[in-house]
C-alpha cells in the first residue's frame, strides 16, 4: 500500500487518503460502507516518524498488563491497610476490644496471677441491649450496690455512670494476705481531691516518682495507699511496698504476665464481653486462695485445684456459638430464646486426665443450676465451653458459688 492510499480495517479495500481540506478524518469505505478513522493526505506516515506500524507483540502486551496489575494491587493494598488501621483503632468503640487492650490493665505488676476486670461502659451497653437498664447485674453486685463486695461507689463517691472500667489484680501465693491492686479508670476527668477525701486520706508523700496518699477507706479494717496516676485513672494497694511495684507508666503490652493468661486475654474474648475472671498458678494448693474456700470440702478443693489456668468471660447471649476447638474456630447460630447472658469458660489443667475430671464437674454443675450448655471442646489439657442462662439463673448460680455449694 502506497503513502497516498489507506486500507479499510474491515474489508481490506484500498482507497485514496483524504485531502487536508477535509473537515473529518473519518473515511467511509467504498466497498463495505463502514466508517473508520484515517490519516489526512499529505501527513507524514507513521513509519517515517520512526513509530512502528506493526501491532504490539504478546510480550509487550503481557508487560503492560503486569504494570496495570501491579498498580491495581498497590491501590488495593493501600485501601486494605487503611481499613485495617481504622478497624484496629476503633475496635474498642465497636465493642470488640479484648482484655489485653484494656488501658487499666497496664498498671498491674508483672507478678499478678489473679485478675477480675469489668468494662462498666460495655456492661451498660449490654443492659440497654437487653432492655434491662434498671436490672441489677454482676457489676452492680460487685461494685455499686449498697452491699457490694468491692464498694467502689461507697468508697470513692463515683457512680456507675462515672466509671469506665475497674480492674482488680491479686498476687496470691503462700502468704496469708494476698497482694491487692485496684485500678479504676473513669469516663472523664475525676475530682482527685474529692476521691482523696472520700477514701480517708490522712497523709501525702512522695514515693519515688509517685505522689501517694495513705488512706483509711470506710469499712476497710486496714490502711491502704492511693495513687492518682492520671486525671482518669487511680490505683489503690494495701501497702506502700506493693504500690512501688505498680508501673509508673502503664505497660503497653501484657507479655509481662504469665503466658497462659496472655493467650486467654488476647484470643478468647467475644464481642460485647464486659466481665472477666481469670487466674494462673502451677499449684493453687500453695497459694492463699484456699483460705477463701473454707466452706468447700477437702475433696471439692482437690478437684478444683487440678486446674492450672482458668478464664471466664461474661457477655450478652446473642445466640452465637463459637467453637473453641483449635486450629479452626467455627461460628454457628442458635436460638437464644430470651436475651440472657452467656459465659465463655476456658480451663487448662496439668494433665489430660485432669481436664476430663474438670469437664465432668463443670457439666454436672451446669445441669444442677439449670443453665444451658452451648458448646464444649476437650483438647488435651485444654477444656473450653459456653453456657447461657437468664439473669436470674446466673444470679442464683453465682450466689451458690459464693455460698460454697459443690459441683455436685
Amino acid at each position: 500500500m502506497s503513502d497516498s492510499t489507506v486500507s479499510c480495517p474491515y474489508c481490506n479495500a484500498s482507497m485514496p487518503r483524504p485531502q487536508p481540506a477535509s473537515k473529518s478524518r473519518r473515511i467511509a469505505c467504498i466497498r463495505c460502507g463502514e466508517s473508520f478513522a484515517g490519516p489526512l493526505a499529505g501527513s507524514e506516515p507513521a513509519a517515517a516518524k520512526g513509530v512502528p506500524t506493526a501491532l504490539p507483540t504478546p510480550a509487550a502486551i503481557s508487560k503492560r498488563n503486569r504494570h496495570i496489575g501491579l498498580i491495581v494491587i498497590g491501590c488495593m493494598s493501600i485501601v486494605f491497610v487503611g481499613a485495617l488501621i481504622f478497624a484496629w483503632q476503633t475496635r474498642g468503640q465497636r465493642g470488640g476490644r479484648s482484655l489485653a487492650e484494656s488501658p487499666a490493665l497496664g498498671y498491674l505488676p508483672d507478678d499478678t496471677n489473679l485478675i477480675m476486670a469489668m468494662n462498666v461502659a460495655a456492661a451498660d451497653e449490654a443492659r440497654r441491649e437487653r432492655k434491662a437498664d434498671k436490672e441489677p447485674d454482676i457489676v452492680d453486685r460487685l461494685c455499686f450496690s449498697p452491699n457490694a463486695m468491692l464498694p467502689v461507689e461507697r468508697w470513692t463517691g463515683l457512680t456507675r455512670g462515672d466509671v469506665e472500667e475497674i480492674v482488680v489484680g491479686l498476687k496470691v501465693d503462700a502468704n496469708l494476705i494476698p497482694k491487692v491492686r485496684l485500678i479504676v479508670r473513669t469516663r472523664s476527668s475525676y475530682n482527685a481531691a474529692s476521691v482523696r477525701e472520700r477514701l480517708g486520706s490522712f497523709r501525702s508523700k512522695q514515693d519515688g516518682s509517685k505522689q501517694i496518699d495513705l488512706i483509711r477507706p470506710n469499712g476497710l479494717p486496714v490502711e491502704a495507699v492511693l495513687w492518682c496516676a492520671t486525671e482518669r485513672t487511680f490505683v489503690v494497694t494495701i501497702t506502700p511496698e506493693d504500690m512501688q511495684r505498680v508501673p509508673d507508666e502503664p505497660a503497653k503490652n501484657v507479655e509481662r504476665l504469665a503466658a497462659p493468661l496472655v493467650d486467654l486475654m488476647r484470643y478468647r474474648t467475644e464481642k460485647g464481653t464486659y466481665f472477666w475472671l481469670m487466674g494462673h498458678s502451677e499449684d493453687w494448693e500453695k497459694t492463699s486462695l484456699k483460705i477463701f474456700l473454707n466452706k468447700w470440702t477437702v475433696e471439692e478443693r482437690k478437684k478444683l485445684f487440678r486446674v492450672r489456668t482458668f478464664a471466664a468471660a461474661m457477655r450478652v447471649d446473642g445466640g452465637v456459638v463459637t467453637s473453641r476447638a483449635r486450629p479452626a474456630r467455627i461460628t454457628e447460630k442458635v436460638d437464644p430464646g430470651e436475651r440472657g447472658l452467656a459465659v465463655e469458660l476456658a480451663v487448662i489443667t496439668a494433665t489430660d486426665a485432669d481436664s476430663i475430671v474438670i469437664r465432668e464437674a463443670c457439666e454436672a454443675w451446669i445441669k444442677n443450676k439449670n443453665l444451658e450448655m452451648r458448646d464444649g471442646n476437650l483438647n488435651g489439657p485444654l477444656y473450653t465451653m459456653s453456657m447461657a442462662g437468664s439473669a436470674l439463673e446466673w444470679e442464683k448460680a453465682i450466689d451458690a458459688l459464693r455460698a460454697g455449694i459443690s459441683f455436685r
